[in-house]
């Protein structure tokens, strides 16, 4: 949470405006360490009034974006999660 804040705050100094994404997962149910760390950002944001993107629901990816030995996404599920990303950030930027 210490370093979630710290960054949030060097980009509202700089003048910018953060939004959060949190992590991404492919399948449920979702590891109870991937959720602690979804709910600690999801705390963050809203403690330092920030926008913030559940990527995990739903989540944005599914197995056949992963490669196969699920060590990331691969590129189609890289471009799904830019879409999916970049869809929401329009909603925010509007606002």
């Amino acid at each position: 949470m210490v370093g979630a804040t710290d960054a949030i705050n060097k980009i509202i100094v700089g003048g910018r405006r953060p939004l959060l994404v949190g992590p991404t997962w492919f399948e449920t149910p979702v590891p109870a360490s991937v959720v602690r760390v979804s709910d600690v950002l999801r705390s963050t944001a809203d403690e330092m009034g920030v926008p913030y993107l559940d990527a995990l629901d739903p989540p944005l990816l599914t197995r056949d974006q992963m490669w196969p030995d699920l060590s990331g996404p691969t590129d189609a599920g890289q471009s799904a999660l830019a879409d999916m990303i970049a869809a929401w950030v329009r909603t925010q930027v509007i606002r």
